[in-house]
């Protein structure tokens, strides 16, 4: 009955379906809609192993001791999503150098991540040791998508926010505009008003822009003429980078070789029930003193419910190869390839079931330029070893920081441990306490889609060259959670403008320039246009009329004082 079953499966799909020919020979049938792709023998070596499509369902039968092959390729390093539904067989994924990078059995309708840690072709290897079945998994590598089309989906899913708060603003506009017919009128009005005011204002942009096309031609020679005045700075924006790294890291759920699966979260010091909002877990894996070899996080043991839950320590390494406060494995830049050791504390387990303390090893492994990378860890007990794998991942942003003398414009872009891209923003007050101390002000900096990825305390950065640098710590660095985690970071910021030329970026060493004098000689006019007037003398256009001169020039009015005989700026 169940080769029955398999065969109608199988013909069913062929009925609905299309053959595919790819550029190795290897003929690959979808169905019609494209949502599942069926093996095709022979496929039992890597030499003609089943090309696979992202998020594309594969169906297939293993017969006993048989090998099924499959193959993708990544253009880049990726975050993988492996889901399987009926799956008995072995499966494992090889990187390629032929390394294994995943492998489990037995595991029907579970979801795994995997970090892909290099560009290449990957083999996916079947193994079926028991009897024929048939098997259907899922890979998911949407990273792997052009940056066009991955920018198009982010720019079509902004528009289709966008449009429907438009649709919900223009709805609650119109009954509103429906239920008063006093407040239509006065719309009506104020828009003919409206269409008015900026009819003019193109007007006067239009003639102001010819004004400033011949004041520059005319006063290029003589722009930097001197006038007596107090000093103040110069309110001009300008544009340093930054990047910052966070001295903690994220454990994504580890895989047991027993079935089991194991959560973290944030190490709170106690022996009770860990950190959790209704079963949700921050991932967080944290040093206690910076620097310190010593990592802390609290875990949780399940299968399909909590079973055990304790505290684990890792000791990494402590390698800090450029000097800067930060280890290696934790900046992005770098790539990981480490062994770690440590222990397990149990604290609770529940009646009947087996655990107890353990000592750990493992390692960690993450390509450079990539946030997320794999790890593999040992568990031994007393009387036997366990192992579990999964993703983890460290927090970082980078970015542009514009200031103008009182706030400064945060700019920023990472990665979550999702693999999605994210953009924020923020902005705040700075002050300088000397040319080698800018003093940031707290910030809350928000996405296009969530209130808040990370708020701050303010902090002080000291200067070495043009950067500025220093330990930032956040009032919470994941606002996901109900708890403050993910708080420590260190932050730089590069800043190439020197105005001066003295060495001293102008972040913390402000050019000052001149205010506009209290009086002007506007005597030798020259030509004008309309009510604007060019003065030679002054290299300037001023808006004249009987009493009050506007000079763009100085960004002042000046009035006629007859008791001195001068126009004098107006308060």
């Amino acid at each position: 009955m169940k080769s029955l079953i398999q065969f109608i499966t199988f013909l069913l799909i062929l009925l609905a379906g299309s053959f595919e020919s790819l550029a190795n020979g290897i003929t690959v049938l979808k169905n019609a809609e494209g949502t599942t792709s069926v093996e095709v023998e022979p496929n039992n070596g890597s030499e003609n192993a089943n090309p696979i499509y992202s998020g594309v369902e594969i169906v297939g039968n293993n017969g006993e001791s048989d090998y099924d092959f499959f193959s993708f390729s990544l253009d880049e390093p990726s975050l993988m999503t492996l889901e399987t539904l009926r799956f008995n067989d072995q499966i494992e994924i090889l990187d390629p150098n032929g390394v294994i990078i995943f492998s489990e059995s037995y595991i029907n309708n579970k979801t795994f991540s995997i970090a892909g840690v290099q560009k290449g072709t990957y083999i996916i290897r079947l193994t079926n040791n028991s009897y024929s079945d048939t098997y259907s998994f899922k890979l998911s590598f949407p990273q792997n998508n052009s940056s066009l089309e991955s920018t198009l989906i982010n720019l079509e899913t902004k528009v289709g926010y966008l449009t429907v708060q438009l649709t919900d603003t223009n709805a609650s506009l119109q009954s509103a505009l429906a239920s008063n017919s006093t407040l239509t009128a006065e719309k009506t009005n104020l828009e003919a008003q409206l269409q008015m005011a900026n009819s003019r204002i193109s007007e006067l942009e239009s003639e102001l822009a010819t004004l400033k096309s011949q004041q520059s031609s005319a006063s290029n020679s003589s722009s930097n003429q001197s006038s007596s005045s107090s000093s103040t700075v110069v309110e001009i924006k300008k544009v340093a980078s930054i990047k910052a790294y966070g001295l903690q890291f994220s454990l994504s759920p580890s895989y047991t070789d027993t079935g089991s699966t194991i959560y973290f979260t944030s190490y709170d010091g106690s022996s009770g029930y860990p950190l959790n909002d209704n079963n949700s877990v921050s991932s967080e894996v944290k040093n206690l003193t910076l620097g310190s070899s010593v990592f802390y996080t609290d875990y949780l043991v399940a299968e399909g419910y909590v079973y055990g839950y304790g505290t684990a320590t890792l000791n990494m390494q402590t390698t800090d190869s450029d000097g800067n406060g930060v280890l290696d494995f934790l900046q992005k830049e770098n790539s990981v390839n480490i062994s770690v050791s440590g222990n397990s504390a149990l604290h609770w387990l529940m009646e009947g079931a087996s655990g107890s303390d353990s000592y750990l090893s493992g390692t960690f492994t993450r390509s450079a330029g990539l946030n997320t990378g794999n790890y593999l860890f040992y568990y031994q007990y007393p009387s036997t070893t366990a192992s579990a794998r999964g993703v983890w991942s460290v927090q970082y942003f980078d970015g542009t920081i514009e200031y103008d003398g009182e706030k400064y414009y945060l700019s920023i872009n990472t990665t979550n441990s999702e693999g999605r891209d994210i953009s924020g923003y923020s902005t705040a007050e700075y002050s300088v306490t000397n040319s080698n101390t800018l003093n940031l002000g707290a910030m809350s900096i928000t996405t296009d889609y969530d209130s808040s990825i990370l708020q701050t305390q303010s902090t002080t950065l000291k200067r070495s060259g043009n950067k500025y640098s220093g330990y930032l710590k956040a009032l919470d660095g994941d606002t996901d959670t109900s708890w403050a985690d993910y708080v420590d970071w260190y932050i730089e910021i590069s800043d190439p403008n020197d105005s001066d030329n003295d060495n001293i970026p102008d972040f913390t060493d402000p050019v000052e320039t001149k205010t506009a004098p209290t009086t002007v000689d506007f005597d030798g006019w020259n030509w004008h246009k309309g009510p604007w007037v060019y003065n030679h003398k002054n290299n300037d256009w001023n808006y004249y009329s009987p009493n009050f001169i506007w000079s763009y020039k100085h960004n002042k009015w000046f009035t006629w004082d007859a008791s001195t005989d001068a126009w004098k700026a107006s308060q």
